[in-house]
C-alpha cells in the first residue's frame, strides 16, 4: 500500500519578516504584515489544491474524497506551521494525500501530481509579476500619487515573489518535498540515493538552514527569475506606452 502526503505538509522557508519590512520604505508594517500572510496562504492553498486537482485526473480520488480538492484555505492551512513560519522562518501546511496504486500511468502519474503544485505556483508567480510591471508603468506613465495604488502594486510583487519562492523550494531534491518526489518517479523510492535521501534530508536540511545556505541558494534563485521576468515585462510594457 503506497499512501503518501504529497510534500508532507508542504514544510516551506522563507527568511524572516524583517527583511520584507526594512527593505520597504513608507509602507504600513501593517500592511506588509497582512499581504505577507494573505501571500503566504494563497501560496500554499492553490499548491495544496493542485495536487489535489492533477491527483484526480491522474485516477486517485482520496483528495477528493477528504475534501481537500478545495481552495477554501481553511482545508489546507496549518494553524501552527503558520505561527512557527512566522516566528522561526519555516513552517508547513496540511498534506495531501495521495493513494500511488490508483494511478493510471505509474511514476509519469507521480511526476505530474508532485510538480502540479510548483508548476501552478510558477505559473501565478509570473503572471503577478506581469500585474506587478503594467501597474507599475500605468503608475508611473499617468504620475498617479495614490497611496492605494502604490499599496495595490506592492501586494501584487509579494503575491508574485511568494509563489516563486515557495516554487524554487519544493522543487529541492530533499525527502519529503516534490522536488524528492519528482526524482523518487525517474529513480524509484529503493534507489540507494533515495533510500540516502529518505534517511539524511532532514539533517541536510538543517544545516542548510543553520548555515542560511538554503536561504541564499532560494533567494539566489528566486531573484533570478523575479529579475529576469521584471526587466522583459518591463522593457515590453514601456515600449508599447512609447509607441
Amino acid at each position: 500500500m503506497r499512501i503518501y502526503l504529497t510534500t508532507k505538509g508542504n514544510i516551506f522557508i522563507m527568511k524572516s519578516m524583517l527583511d520584507l519590512l526594512f527593505t520597504t520604505p513608507n509602507v504600513s508594517v501593517i500592511f506588509l504584515i497582512f499581504i505577507y500572510l494573505l501571500a503566504l496562504i494563497f501560496a500554499m492553498t492553490v499548491h495544496e489544491y493542485s495536487h489535489a486537482v492533477v491527483a484526480l485526473q491522474e485516477g486517485d480520488a482520496t483528495a477528493t474524497v477528504m475534501g481537500r480538492k478545495t481552495l477554501n484555505p481553511l482545508k489546507h492551512i496549518d494553524i501552527l506551521g503558520i505561527i512557527v513560519l512566522l516566528v522561526f522562518g519555516f513552517g508547513w501546511a496540511k498534506p495531501v494525500p495521495v493513494d500511488a496504486r490508483n494511478f493510471k500511468n505509474g511514476s509519469k502519474s507521480e511526476a505530474r501530481v508532485a510538480f502540479a503544485g510548483i508548476k501552478t505556483n510558477f505559473i501565478l508567480g509570473v503572471v503577478f509579476l506581469f500585474l506587478t510591471q503594467l501597474f507599475s508603468v500605468i503608475y508611473e506613465v499617468s504620475a498617479s500619487t495614490s497611496v492605494a495604488f502604490l499599496y495595490f502594486i506592492i501586494l501584487l510583487q509579494v503575491f508574485a515573489q511568494f509563489n516563486i519562492a515557495f516554487g524554487v523550494f519544493n522543487l529541492l531534491p530533499l525527502y519529503p518535498l516534490d522536488g524528492y518526489r519528482l526524482l523518487a518517479s525517474r529513480l524509484g523510492e529503493h534507489h540507494s540515493f533515495m533510500r540516502f535521501l529518505q534517511k539524511y534530508s532532514m539533517i541536510i536540511m538543517l544545516v542548510l538552514l543553520i548555515t542560511g545556505a538554503l536561504y541564499y541558494v532560494i533567494g539566489f534563485i528566486n531573484s533570478g527569475i523575479v529579475l529576469s521576468f521584471t526587466n522583459f515585462f518591463d522593457y515590453v510594457l514601456r515600449g508599447i506606452c512609447i509607441s
